[in-house]
């Protein structure tokens, strides 16, 4: 069977080659090769973006794209998709994404009224960590440090922070209309 006529699979073993029993292998060998071309240039979704590689190589193998040197062609389109990850680091950046700065703490209660106690109690059910993430981002203002500690882009880190706020507030907006009713 010529590699034109094959099904995609079969021609990414030919590419590799291997024979369709060792496929496995042959891709996960691949793959780790993908995911240490990311690691090296310090790509913190390295796996992500590998995976994302392969599907476009085996979507070109599919289109019977002419592939002359398959390691350059893999190497190829992981680079153009880590020249799109580093654009997106650098819009994120350009955002500040209220990390350093700007995050508004006006939804959390001043005073020791109902608001108050409700913000312990809700503070009381979440998981230790995300008690402890909320401490650290809104009491310590140690978000930056956060960041690097957790090794998450900033973007990850203002979702988590988002997410963590609303259910928060959700908690306290349940807490604080049961304890007008009393």
């Amino acid at each position: 069977m010529t590699i034109a006529k094959a099904p995609p699979i079969e021609k990414l073993c030919a590419y590799l080659g291997c024979q369709p029993a060792d496929f496995d292998e042959a891709y996960r060998r691949l793959r780790r090769k993908v995911v240490k071309f990311f690691d090296w240039k310090r790509c913190r979704e390295a796996s992500e973006l590998a995976d994302e590689t392969l599907v476009r190589v085996l979507q070109a193998i599919d289109r019977e794209a002419n592939i002359r040197n398959f390691n350059t062609f893999v190497y190829g389109i992981a680079g153009h998709l880590l020249v799109d990850w580093i654009k997106g680091q650098v819009k994120s950046e350009e955002l500040r994404c209220g990390l350093e700065t700007g995050f508004d703490l006006d939804w959390l209660p001043q005073d020791s009224s109902d608001e108050a106690l409700c913000l312990e109690r809700c503070l009381r059910t979440l998981p230790p960590e995300n008690r402890e993430f909320i401490e650290a981002c809104f009491v310590d203002k140690r978000r930056a440090a956060l960041t690097r500690e957790l090794n998450l882009s900033k973007n990850a880190m203002r979702m988590r922070i988002y997410h963590s706020k609303q259910r928060l507030r959700a908690c306290m907006d349940v807490c604080v209309k049961t304890q007008k009713t009393r």
